[in-house]
Formats: structure tokens, sequence, C-alpha cells
């Protein structure tokens, strides 16, 4: 019996040893694999990857790899097999990798608002399609266009006394078109129409195959946004050519307080006179019901872990604390997620305002949603919007 208990005793001591071995050497393998973060930016400006990038500290212990991609057709096989993290606007590419993605601690969650949580991709700054309107109007025509989207059609009708173009924005950018009509669609039919616009344009080729399918139970369909945008002009309400101007065009009308409403994104508000855009208070677009779930239209830049090196999820953690949202917020002029984050101005902090009180959340824009790897079917689908509008 004493011999048997010693070659089991001795059995038992040698796997311990050889399981204790493995989980140390495999634990070292980890640490020296994850000494390296592999980090890419796709279809990011160079100056929001630097202003990620300078968060990165890099000492003896760890360091980064940084690689930029271009916008356009990528392989996400091959990012998946490459990076440890990527950084991307929101949207298709984003989405797609997610689906395969590292789960993102729960500790990383807790400085941002609920609406913005996703375990797979995470929002880090916020862009914004906003509506701009000429404070001087809204006194004049004594109508207030955010109570509903009826009172902000009203206004337009009603500033056409005072102004050549009520409504403005700048149709020869395919992003700008597109996304003006993805936020009508949300704000007549809510999330679950935005959503359905999202996923017909991604299974269609072209409008026709899908402008008149119903988006929700009120059989509301993408024709009938685009059939309000093609009586406008005839009404007065935008300028006969929107669908070909430029954002010099918007500036310019602006300027010679022409407009009394215009559509763009906080990125290229930032662009115009502060001379012009002083005259003008930013809103998110007003919507038909409230009663049912709405999100915002917000192209936001998110990260994927899409492997499991802990380095990477520190790094990740610490972009979401107040001290760096503060920082990244103050450089891209773009809106924090984080709650307590300085923002750049009180424009940056209605968005995340914004963002946090929508019961859907943020969505991408309808480029970022279904065009990114795809730019030949957005500039196909765009012109058809354009002949559509004639």
């Amino acid at each position: 019996m004493k011999t048997k208990f010693k070659i089991i005793f001795s059995i038992i001591v040698i796997v311990s040893v050889i399981v204790i071995s493995s989980v140390t050497i495999l634990s070292i393998r980890k640490k020296i694999d994850d000494k390296t973060v592999k980090i890419a930016f796709y279809g990011l400006s160079q100056d929001l990857c630097q202003a990620i990038q300078q968060e990165f500290l890099e000492d003896e212990k760890i360091s980064a790899k940084y690689d930029l991609l271009a916008a356009g057709n990528v392989d996400l096989g091959n990012i998946t097999n490459k990076y440890d993290m990527i950084f991307a606007w929101n949207g298709e590419v984003t989405q797609s990798l997610s689906k395969s993605a590292e789960r993102i601690p729960s500790k990383v969650f807790e400085n941002i608002p609920i609406s913005l949580r996703n375990e797979y991709c995470i929002p880090i700054l916020l862009d914004h399609f906003e509506l701009a309107f000429n404070t001087d109007l809204i006194e004049k025509t004594q109508v207030n266009p955010l109570e509903s989207f009826q009172s902000f059609t009203d206004f337009l009708q009603e500033s056409k006394k005072y102004v050549f173009s009520p409504f403005f924005t700048y149709g020869i950018d395919e992003k700008m078109l597109l996304a003006l009509t993805g936020s009508f669609v949300e704000a007549l039919g809510g999330l679950e129409s935005y959503k359905n616009l999202i996923d017909l344009m991604k299974t269609y080729e072209n409008l026709e195959d899908f402008c008149n399918i119903g988006l929700n139970e009120d059989g509301l369909c993408y024709a009938d946004v685009l059939n309000m945008l093609k009586v406008w002009p005839k009404e007065e309400i935008i300028h006969p050519q929107w669908t070909v101007a430029n954002r010099i065009d918007l500036e310019v009308f602006a300027s010679d307080n022409q407009i009394a409403c215009f559509y763009t994104n906080l990125s290229e508000h930032r662009k115009m006179k502060y001379e012009t855009v002083s005259k003008f208070s930013v809103a998110k677009m007003p919507v038909v019901n409230e009663d049912v779930a709405h999100c915002l239209i917000a192209p936001s830049v998110n990260c994927v872990l899409i492997s499991n090196n802990s380095n990477a999820k520190n790094f990740l953690k610490k972009l979401l604390t107040v001290e760096v949202q503060t920082r990244l917020s103050d450089k891209s002029m773009l809106a924090p997620v984080c709650y307590r984050a300085e923002s750049y101005d009180s424009l940056a902090d209605d968005v995340r305002f914004w963002a946090a009180s929508c019961e859907g959340g943020v969505e991408p824009d309808l480029f970022n949603a279904v065009f990114q790897r795809d730019n030949n079917k957005m500039v196909l689908i765009a012109n058809e919007i354009r002949d559509y509008l004639r």
C-alpha cells in the first residue's frame, strides 16, 4: 500500500509540476506577445490618428506598432489576423469586425452613458449631423422649429418672407446628400425605419429596387423623403440647385443672410467663418413622433478589440478616462463620450448630451453604415437620388 501511495503521490506531483510549468510558460509567452500592441487606423484623418497615438505611452515593457489604412475596400480577414485593435468611423467595417471581436471589459464602460455602451465596438469621439438655425429669423417668424418636425417645416415656410432659400445644404457631397435623406427618414420613422433603410441599401444595388419598400408599420418608405425634397424647390423652401451646391455656396448664402436653416456636420461647421456661424444656433433634427425610439445620427470614432492583448485593453480603458477624453476633445474639436470630461466647446457638449439622452443611442450616417468599402456604389446611389430629385 505504501508503494502504491508513493506512486500515486509521485504522479500527482509530476502532473502538478507539468501543469504549473505549462501555465507559467503560457503566461510568459502571453506577456511577450502582448508587449507590442499592433494598432490599425482605418479611414481616419492624420490629426485624429496622431491625437490617439499620443496617448499611448511606450516604455521598456510595452510598445506600439501603427498602420494607417486608407478608406475604401479593405480585407477584413487581413485586419483580424494582423492587428490587436482598430480605430475607425463606426459603420460597416467596425460592425463586421465586431462579430468576431474580443469582449470589451466592463470597467471600460464606467465613465460613459448607457446609450453608448457596446461590448464589442465602443465610441471614443462623436461627430454629428446637425441643423443650424438663424436665430434672428426664429424671433421674426415667432415659430420654434425645435418643437416638432411639423414646427420645423412651418418655420421654413414662414422664413420664405425673409430669405431666398429657407433650407440649404450642399448635395454635391455624396456623404452629405445621403446623410440628409437618412436624417429625414429617422425623423419621420424613428430608429427602426433608419435601421431598415440601412439594411435595404446594403441589400439592393439600385435606388428603384428599394425606395418604395416600407420601412415601418406606417408604410413610410425612402421615396416619401425623396418626394418631399423634390417638392421643396417648387415651394421655394430649398435652392433649386442644391443637389450640385458645395460648402462654399452654403457659406456665401449664410453670410449674406439668405438661409434660415442649413444642414451639415460638426466637423464641417468648424471650417466655416465665425462671423457666419455665430448667427446660427445648432440643434438636432426634430422628430414626428416622440413615442417611438429615436437615435442620434452621429458618426463616431470607434474602437474594436481584435485580439486578447491585455495591453490593448489597458490602452482602450485609458482612452475613456476623464483626462484623456478632455485632451482628445480639445485636439479633435469633436465631442467626448465620457460623462465628466470637458468638451472642446458648447457645440461638442451638446452632441454628448444628445447622444446620452437618445433612447436609441448613436448610429452612423448612411455612408459609414453602408458604403465604407464600396465608394462606387455610393456614387451610383447618390447620382440616382439626384436624378430622382430633378
